[in-house]
């Protein structure tokens, strides 16, 4: 059984407007930094092309750590984790690759936000999607991003397999503390560690 069929599962058992709290999940959206212009300087058919390469080591690097994305959203993803540790590698890598790409193909620049929480499962176009205030937190950390980072909260720092992750000199990885006021969540600071690769 992968880690994932649970949710195959929960895909066949729930009727459309069926819902179901998942509890724990890691919630990793993502978005393409600077794609309008990378639009208007190559041209569509080759951005287009390029954009969808990008979903291609997405896919990979997700699926290898156990992830499913939920849906895309023009150049942006949603993807999900049943524990945070393997999303965060699984953007750090994939940041990576797309930054250093083979010799002849275009970088690209991935902003990312994870959190994680329990959230809401609901069966919508016989697709499973995810709603509630954690899925929100989860998609306002993207723009935080520069790229060249993955924006978590607390809640994912605080897991012990990513303290562990975080703590690992081999990982390359390093986490930079911040804060920030996410839109909707007016009257609450947030705080948010900005983890970037130190080894390529």
């Amino acid at each position: 059984r992968s880690p994932f069929d649970h949710l195959l599962e929960l895909r066949e058992a729930l009727r459309p407007g069926d819902q179901i709290n998942v509890g724990q999940m890691a919630l990793l959206f993502t978005d393409l930094r600077n794609s309008t212009r990378l639009y208007r300087e190559i041209g569509d058919a080759v951005a287009f092309g390029a954009v969808m390469s990008h979903f291609d080591v997405l896919r990979e690097e997700i699926a290898r750590e156990g992830g499913s994305i939920v849906k895309t959203i023009g150049d942006a993803i949603m993807a999900v984790f049943p524990r945070p540790a393997p999303a965060l590698r699984a953007i750090t890598n994939a940041q990576s690759a797309l930054a250093s790409p083979p010799e002849g193909v275009r970088p690209l620049t991935l902003k990312a936000g994870l959190h994680a929480g329990p959230c809401i499962a609901v069966t919508l176009n016989e697709r499973l999607d995810y709603f509630g205030s954690n899925v929100n937190i989860a998609a306002r950390l993207e723009p935080l991003s520069t790229g060249e980072d993955c924006a978590i909260t607390s809640d994912v720092r605080r897991d012990p397999e990513v303290l562990e992750l975080l703590a690992d000199p081999l990982s390359g990885l390093a986490a930079e503390p911040s804060e920030a006021m996410l839109k909707g969540f007016d009257n609450e600071c947030f705080e948010l560690w900005r983890v970037k690769r130190t080894i390529l």
